[in-house]
């Protein structure tokens, strides 16, 4: 198995809604949770942090004392936007062989990816033949299109639909392009992009407690799911 650099990204976007960072799950912040999660479950060449300015200050003060050290931390200036930070990860990489390396992208709004999710991504992309790893779900409920007025016009085939969870793998060298090819300005997301790029993108088996949560409205819940894994009831 290659050791992938693991990236975990804080974008400004978490300064107006702070408590999606620094609020408690479990014994941790959701930062630090995140982090634990990722280094357990995934053996990585570097985990780096690229944070906006306006965050690096508190999240350098949660990670000394959660004693991660193997954590690095970079800050972004700028408008520190999604695709600031994933571009300052990549920076950090230069000089490196890209061809060679992996990245294993998380979301801070994925705060329950489970360390086996992330060695599911992991081992798929070691196994080659992809440029990106994304875990997903089958759709299980009823899916309606509906028109203009939102009568429903249609019944939607839900075996061709998947949910996409996070983290996501990538070929450096495939990010990179990725991220470059997304103008300043425009919404960034990966996956769109590898897709709208041609890249070639492979699903591994998601896990229904790793939804994007809203916090803190969804606080109470992902607690209930963590007291669960504790107890081993999940």
């Amino acid at each position: 198995m290659t050791n992938p650099v693991l990236v975990l990204p804080v974008p400004r976007d978490f300064a107006d809604n702070p408590a999606a960072v620094f609020s408690r799950l479990g014994n941790n912040t959701l930062l630090v949770h995140c982090l634990r999660a990722m280094l357990d479950g995934a053996v990585g060449r570097r985990t780096l942090v690229p944070v906006a300015t306006p965050l690096i200050a508190e999240v350098r003060e949660v990670v000394a004392a959660s004693e991660l050290r193997s954590v690095e931390l970079i800050a972004v200036a700028g408008e520190g936007t999604r695709r600031d930070c994933v571009s300052a990860a990549l920076s950090e990489l230069a000089g490196s062989d890209e061809s060679e390396t992996q990245v294993v992208l998380h979301d801070l709004r994925f705060p329950l990816a489970s360390p086996s999710l992330w060695n599911r991504v992991v081992d798929r992309l070691d196994e080659g033949n992809c440029d990106v790893v994304v875990p997903a779900l089958s759709m299980v409920d009823s899916v309606k299109a509906v028109d203009h007025s939102g009568v429903i016009a249609e019944t939607v085939d839900r075996s061709l639909l998947r949910s996409v969870q996070f983290p996501r793998g990538f070929r450096a060298v495939a990010l990179r392009q990725i991220t470059e090819n997304t103008a300043d300005h425009s919404p960034y997301d990966e996956l769109t992009a590898a897709v709208r790029g041609g890249f070639t993108v492979a699903l591994v088996a998601g896990d229904p407690d790793a939804f994007a949560a809203k916090i803190p409205q969804d606080s109470a819940l992902a607690n209930a799911i963590i007291d669960c894994r504790r107890e081993g009831q999940r």
